[in-house]
């Protein structure tokens, strides 16, 4: 119904208010949503905010300007209140230059999205201590939406001592509601015709800007309601769109039916149909809430050659119907937001098209980008919602996690001449195997340890859950030599936890921190080092065991051989913050360069 994005740099606390206070940029003193949907099916949104400006920053960098987005076809915005009080009392009035319609930059590429507009509020008269003041109100037309529907993400991104959430139904009217990550009841009052819901908080902390966070922020608090019976009440209206079809025209049957005229199976076929719709296809990131959950159907979309998430999925789905696959387009929500008894289509946050081919097992396969892998082997953390009309109920499940794998056994030489031979032996499965690189050529695989390209492969067998694949190596490229040191990176393949980005990771968490997915990764490696060199590495034996997992490094020496075995196991996609320490010991550790590079020198 409404998108509200203030221009701000998330601050990193997690401390308790009063110390947040003292660090602060900003404090919003309150801030009050209200929410009223009235007898007609309008439905009016307005806030109001007091923010107290504590830096030059806060105004030069954050809050100098807020933006409201909104769609014109149903929605139209009034500005009740804007004005500045500043440190000396002085009230000015937000003069009428300072309000500026601009296009939403995430439609900017979108001719079908070009009618959104976004307010832009320059804030006047700022200064340290100066307070902004805003009041508006969005109102959305009757027939636009069939429920009220909503969510509050309660922190903002500076700490707020009061926030306010107001919902007016019509007397009789039922809103299914629920708080999520704190416990607060509203207060319920009927007078008239209106029963007003009022949730009220205070001391809330600023959100902290942590990477890898759980999907959608998930474990923030916030507030769901509906005035929609069940998730199935929206989701059937959501699919009653007639464009919600897979009927393609002759034009686009034909074209297709060229495209792939060459590929060998079934499963080539679908690589090359989701080629197609990912790189062909412009994707707009315009979110279906702007559109009050409206879309285009396959041909229109085909002809405009730009389409959201949601559109390219209906397409995709329709393509691979065509040709007899059966396919399916399935919305994903964060499981800990997720609820059957509350109607919110706003939680599907993305869209993906599950396959299931007539030879294969089952696929899910993106639309914004080319799958490397399964995309089911990174769904755990949502419950699958699959969006089919012609279903009498609602069919919404999740995906057990499958621990992610890499295992790497080779036995390589060294020989005057610092090239390498040998063989080595990869195994890859669930989340870490890359399927896809190989539907058409297995000969990529050479490259799959980058730093020790191989020469041929002996053997591969690949499917959706593992691949194996036996490498020959015969004068590789060897050692980088810096003066008299020769420096041999220990190959790794470039899928591993090692390239995940927690190569440096901050002292503290505030947040729980989420991988992929739960992982066992380990390399040995048996070096014939030729007469004439020794090794500089010290021999080591290191185990590192903690709740999240554990780590194993081993580097033993004989005369002219070298033994080195890495493993890590992470056994939880989920790291509460609780535990987070454990987790950046064990990554420190497995990242540590000293372990991970063999260092040979020439004898004198």
């Amino acid at each position: 119904m409404k998108h509200i994005i203030l221009s701000l740099s998330i601050l990193m606390f997690g401390l308790q208010l009063s110390a947040q206070n003292e660090q602060a940029d900003a404090i919003f003193k309150n801030i009050t949503h209200t929410y009223t949907l009235h007898a007609d099916g309008s439905i009016d949104y307005t806030q109001s905010k007091e923010l107290k400006l504590l830096t030059h920053r806060s105004f030069n960098r954050m809050y100098g300007e807020t933006f409201i987005i909104y769609n014109p076809d149903y929605q139209e915005l009034k500005i009740n209140e804007s004005y500045t009080i500043m440190d000396n009392g002085i009230r000015v009035v937000t003069p009428s230059n300072a309000f500026n319609k601009v296009l939403p930059r995430y439609a900017a590429k979108s001719a079908a999205h070009n009618q959104l507009i976004e307010m832009v509020v320059t804030h006047t008269g700022l200064e340290v201590g100066a307070s902004i003041f805003l009041d508006y109100t969005l109102h959305t037309k009757k027939g636009s939406l069939p429920y009220l529907m909503e969510e509050v993400l309660l922190p903002q991104g500076s700490p707020c001592e009061q926030v306010d959430v107001i919902v007016n139904v019509p007397k009789g009217v039922t809103l299914n509601h629920k708080t999520l990550q704190i416990r607060t009841a509203p207060e319920i009052n009927t007078q008239g015709a209106i029963t007003s819901y009022h949730w009220k908080f205070n001391g809330l902390d600023a959100m902290p800007d942590e990477g890898f966070q759980l999907a959608s922020r998930s474990f923030f608090p916030r507030i769901l309601f509906s005035t929609a019976k069940d998730m199935y009440s929206t989701t059937s209206w959501f699919m009653k769109n007639p464009n919600f079809s897979y009927q393609l025209n002759d034009a686009i049957k034909t074209t297709i039916d060229n495209y792939c005229k060459d590929a060998e199976s079934e499963l080539k076929k679908m690589r090359q149909l989701q080629k197609l719709v990912v790189n062909d296809i412009n994707l707009s990131r315009v979110p279906l809430v702007d559109m009050a959950y409206n879309f285009r159907n396959p041909n229109d979309v085909w002809q405009s050659n730009t389409a959201t998430e949601f559109e390219k999925a209906l397409l995709l789905t329709a393509i691979y119907n065509h040709f007899d696959i059966n396919a399916r387009v399935v919305g994903l929500v964060p499981n800990r937001l997720y609820d059957s008894k509350i109607g919110l289509l706003q939680h599907m946050v993305s869209y993906l098209v599950q396959v299931n081919p007539k030879d294969e097992a089952q696929y899910y396969l993106r639309v914004d980008r080319l799958n490397k892998t399964n995309e089911k082997y990174m769904l755990a953390p949502y419950t699958i919602v699959e969006l089919n009309r012609d279903a009498e109920s609602l069919r919404a499940y999740t995906i057990k996690q499958e621990v992610a794998g890499i295992e790497v056994k080779g036995s390589i030489s060294l020989d005057n001449d610092h090239k390498i031979s040998g063989e080595a032996d990869v195994k890859l499965t669930a989340a870490l195997n890359p399927c896809f690189d190989y539907v058409k050529n297995m000969k990529k695989a050479v490259g799959i340890l980058p730093t020790l390209k191989a020469d041929s492969i002996l053997d591969s067998s690949s499917n959706e859950y593992k691949t194996n694949i036996s490498l020959l190596f015969d004068h590789a490229k060897g050692p980088k030599k810096q003066e008299d040191v020769f420096f041999w990176p220990v190959p790794e393949t470039a899928n591993g936890i090692g390239h995940w980005g927690f190569n440096r990771l901050h002292k503290d968490r505030t947040t729980a921190l989420q991988l992929r997915s739960p992982v066992k990764e380990s390399y040995e490696y048996q070096m014939d080092i030729p007469e004439g060199y020794y090794v500089l590495n010290n021999e080591v034996e290191i185990e590192e065991k903690s709740e999240v997992g554990d780590v194993k490094i081993s580097i033993r020496k004989k005369k002219n051989s070298l033994h080195i075995t890495r493993s890590i196991m992470i056994h939880k996609q989920l790291i509460p913050e609780t535990e987070y320490q454990d987790f950046r010991t064990l990554m420190n550790l497995w990242n540590l360069s000293l372990y991970k590079e063999v260092l040979l020198k020439k004898n004198n």
